[in-house]
C-alpha cells in the first residue's frame, strides 16, 4: 500500500496488514510505501516529512520523534525485521539517504545537524567470501548516531558505525565500523580522530558580521559535553534485544525505551577507551 502526501488514513485497517501509531506526518512532497506486512511506523506530534520511506520487507519499525521547528528530510528504505529510531529536534540540511539490509537497526539521537548528500548503510550490501576459507567475511551490521551529533556534507557511514553524542563527522569522511567517541572531529577516509575535547552549538554564521564574531569566541557551557555515567545505554545490548524479538510489536516495545529516554543526556555517550602500549605501537 501507498500513502501519499495529502491523502490521510482514517483507521488501521485501511493499511492492511500494517500500522500507522498516531498521525500521517504533513507534508508536501512525500511517500510512504508498505510493501510487506506487520510493519509498524509510529509518528509522534509535530512531524514535517520530505522524501520518501519506503518499508520494502516485514516486522519492522520505525519510530520518528516530535520535530516541531524542522522538517525531517529522509529517503528512507527499510527491508525485514529491522528497527529505526529517530529522536527529537534534528535538523536536515538535505535528504538523509538511508538503507538499512538484512535485519540490522539504526538508532539516531536528538538535536542532530545533517548536512547534504550523507549516505548511512548496514551492508555491503554484495557477499564477500575468503578465497581460501570460503566464509562469508563481510556480514551486515548495526549503525548508531548519538544525540547533538553533526554529520557533514557527503560524509558516509556504513556498518557498524557509532558516533558518540557531541561529535562531528567531518565533509566527505568515511567511517566504517568505528565506535567515534563522544566531543571529537573525525575527517577523511577512512575516518580519524583529528581533534578531540571539543563541543559545538547550532548557530550557523553566514550572515555574522564583525559584532557577532567577535561575540562568539567564547561559549561558557558544558550542555554538549557528554560522558558515560549510569544512564548510559548499552546499545550492543539494546541491539541484540532488537535481534531476538518475535515481531513488530515486541521491536516497538525497545523502541519505546529509546524514547523515554531521550532526557538522560548521557544515554548515546562514548569515551574513549585508554591505548595499550602494544596498541600503542600498532597504531604508529
Amino acid at each position: 500500500m501507498i500513502v501519499e502526501s495529502g491523502k490521510t488514513v482514517n483507521s488501521v485497517s485501511e493499511l492492511e496488514n500494517n500500522a500507522i501509531i498516531g498521525e500521517l506526518p504533513s507534508a508536501d512532497n512525500a511517500t510512504i510505501k508498505f510493501s510487506g506486512k506487520n510493519n509498524i511506523l509510529v509518528v509522534e506530534e509535530n512531524v514535517r516529512l520530505e522524501g520518501s520511506i519506503n518499508l520494502n520487507g516485514s516486522n519492522t519499525v520505525i519510530y520518528l520523534s516530535s520535530n516541531p521547528t524542522h522538517v525531517y528530510r529522509l529517503k528512507l528504505d527499510v527491508w525485514n525485521n529491522s528497527a529505526v529510531y529517530f529522536g527529537k529536534d534534528s535538523y536536515f540540511n538535505g535528504a538523509l539517504q538511508i538503507t538499512l539490509s538484512e535485519g540490522r537497526h539504526l538508532i539516531v539521537g536528538n538535536d542532530g545537524v545533517f548536512s547534504f548528500g550523507i549516505w548511512v548503510r548496514t551492508a555491503d550490501p554484495h557477499i564477500i567470501y575468503d578465497v581460501k576459507t570460503k566464509n562469508r567475511v563481510n556480514l551486515s551490521k548495526n549503525v548508531m548516531i548519538g544525540d547533538h551529533v553533526w554529520l557533514g556534507q557527503n560524509s558516509l557511514l556504513l556498518k557498524g558505525s557509532k558516533i558518540g553524542s557531541g561529535s562531528i563527522v567531518a565533509a566527505n569522511c568515511v567511517i566504517t565500523g568505528k565506535e567515534v567517541e563522544s566531543n571529537a572531529i573525525y575527517g577523511g577516509n577512512p575516518g580519524k580522530c583529528i581533534k578531540s575535547g571539543i563541543f559545538f552549538s547550532g548557530e550557523s554564521v553566514h550572515a555574522y558580521q564583525k559584532k557577532q564574531t567577535k561575540k562568539s569566541m567564547t561559549l561558557d557551557t558544558d550542555k554538549w559535553s557528554y560522558c558515560e555515567d549510569s544512564t548510559t545505554l548499552n546499545t550492543d545490548e539494546v541491539f541484540r534485544r532488537l535481534d531476538d524479538c518475535k515481531d513488530s510489536n515486541e521491536r516497538l516495545e525497545i523502541v519505546k525505551e529509546l524514547a523515554a529516554a531521550h532526557d538522560q543526556k548521557n544515554r548515546f555517550a562514548i569515551e574513549v577507551q585508554e591505548k595499550t602500549f602494544f596498541e600503542r605501537l600498532k597504531s604508529r
